[in-house]
């Protein structure tokens, strides 16, 4: 998966037709021939099926881009303000001006997650699940303190490892019983949890 590095005035400018602009116009200077094979791609993944209609995960369906984690992060922010379909991109396109990315790759990497957390005053916990379901595993859990945090579920591509998508959890607690191992999973939690 090709990775794009962008910066925080690559989202924000639109065009007068209200569309955003390429990346040739925000850039003169920049070789898109790289951008391009990317934008035209996405880092979406459906839902595991186990997890679809159970009202645990809002999976924001982003079509040509590689910003998933961007959207997880403003429907959890915007969820009960929002009443248009909180699974599609085209929502949130208005708000992403007010995440900070500036030096970050997309589609995020975990190990910048932490970066994300700083640049943006939140907090981050990362389980990821196997497209066709499965064990829900935790593979990031924040070190920062605050009540509230910000759980995505990291669904990874069985077919290409390479490939994963992020999305909110609404209701954690309910999405690891329904893991085939959740029992398990509450244990890690808690042990990671007081290893902290």
């Amino acid at each position: 998966m090709q990775h794009q590095t962008c910066t925080s005035c690559a989202i924000h400018p639109k065009n007068n037709n209200g569309g955003f602009l390429p990346p040739h116009q925000l850039h003169p200077t920049l070789d898109v021939r790289t951008l391009r094979a990317a934008s035209y791609r996405s880092s979406y993944i459906p839902t595991p099926v186990a997890y679809r209609r159970k009202n645990l995960i809002i999976n924001v369906y982003n079509f040509n881009d590689y910003w998933c984690v961007l959207y997880a992060t403003l429907s959890k922010q915007l969820c009960k303000s929002l009443r248009e379909r909180k699974d599609r991109s085209r929502t949130y396109k208005p708000y992403l001006f007010t995440l900070k990315i500036e030096g970050l790759s997309f589609p995020l990497p975990l190990h910048q997650i932490e970066r994300y957390e700083s640049m943006n005053n939140i907090t981050v916990n990362v389980y990821m699940v196997q497209d066709d379901g499965g064990v829900v595993t935790p593979m990031y859990l924040s070190k920062r303190a605050q009540d509230d945090p910000y759980n995505f579920l990291m669904i990874v591509s069985k077919d290409d490892s390479t490939k994963w998508h992020y999305a909110w959890i609404q209701d954690l607690d309910r999405l690891l019983k329904l893991s085939e191992d959740w029992r398990r999973n509450l244990n890690t939690l808690t042990l990671n949890r007081i290893a902290l």
